[in-house]
């Protein structure tokens, strides 16, 4: 005959004045544990970073959308890559323009509605980012449309994804744990050195 095993005592829920007290008390651990993490090097060296980073990615944004300073240029050789026909313009889209300047700067162009093509000779305008000069966008004379750099969009892309996941990370104080600290930082920097680099 098996010997009964003793069965498990039933739980007794939590009575309200009780629950409570347990939140609380689980309240102000995690309290302490962000204050003791606040108050450590780690945090104000990652956090002041962080900080910093999150200025400059503001700024490269900005720049790409509203904050750029115009150069005059000159063509002295244009490649140019068509792709669909127009049949009412009689002409061929241009989807991309490789342009060499006579100050010997190489650039690549991509375009849309485009189908005028650059000669040699032609003046131009590039577009600046005010504090690294890096180039973002071409205005021609032959057109309305402001056209982006090949590495605009890129850049744009992980400036946005960058900002997305900070955004979250803060709103969600994330940003008052190691892990999550470290992503922020690790994240904004990638950005903001592909925006300096390319």
């Amino acid at each position: 005959m098996l010997d009964e095993q003793p069965r498990r005592k039933q739980r007794i829920p939590l009575t309200a004045e009780e629950l409570f007290y347990v939140k609380k008390i689980k309240e102000l651990k995690e309290q302490e544990r962000i204050f003791k993490f606040k108050s450590t090097k780690f945090y104000k060296i990652c956090n002041g970073v962080n900080i910093v980073l999150v200025a400059i990615l503001s700024y490269c944004l900005l720049s790409i959308w509203i904050c750029t300073y115009w150069q005059q240029a000159t063509i002295a050789h244009v490649t140019c890559n068509h792709s669909k026909y127009n049949k009412e313009l009689k002409a061929a889209e241009i989807t991309s323009v490789e342009i060499e300047t006579t100050n010997a700067l190489k650039l690549t162009i991509l375009t849309s509605e485009f189908y005028n093509t650059p000669e040699a000779g032609q003046h131009f305008f590039i577009g600046r980012d005010f504090m690294f000069h890096k180039i973002l966008k071409v205005k021609f004379n032959s057109s309305e449309h402001v056209f982006w750099h090949q590495f605009t969009y890129p850049k744009l892309t992980l400036l946005i994804f960058a900002a997305g996941v900070g955004f979250f990370i803060y709103k969600m104080n994330r940003h008052l744990t190691f892990n999550g600290l470290i992503i922020s930082v690790v994240l904004n920097l990638i950005a903001d050195l592909y925006f300096i680099a390319f």
